[in-house]
């Protein structure tokens, strides 16, 4: 007697991505927390995410110094990329929860200098 077997093949039906909602959602949620350990290393708040492009930063100019003398193509590539993450760090900077005190401080004292 002979049995057979029947497998569904579902995987194709729900492929696991990062372009989920849910997925991109937490990875965000996640950046955009705050990191306790750099801000007790910094001395003021920072997230997860300025971690992050600080410490890329610092590694593509680690990689363009060591490449300088072989590949001047690597070289290039690592400062534009290590440029556009401090680019990136500044648009974010303006955007930031975690200044919000700040910004508010700021436009309250501005207000109080245009009433008088």
């Amino acid at each position: 007697m002979q049995t057979t077997a029947s497998f569904q093949r579902t995987a194709h039906l729900r492929p696991l991505t990062v372009s989920t909602p849910s997925v991109r959602k937490a990875l965000a949620t996640w950046l955009n927390a705050k990191s306790e350990l750099f801000t007790i290393i910094c001395g003021f708040d920072c997230t997860r995410r300025e971690v992050l492009r600080v410490n890329l930063t610092a590694l593509f100019i680690v990689v363009a110094a060591a490449a300088a003398e072989t590949n001047l193509l690597v070289t290039f590539v690592c400062i534009a990329l290590a440029a556009w993450q401090v680019y990136r760090l500044n648009q974010e900077d303006t955007d930031n929860w975690l200044h919000d005190e700040e910004h508010i401080e700021a436009q309250s004292e501005a207000q109080k200098g245009d009433r008088r």
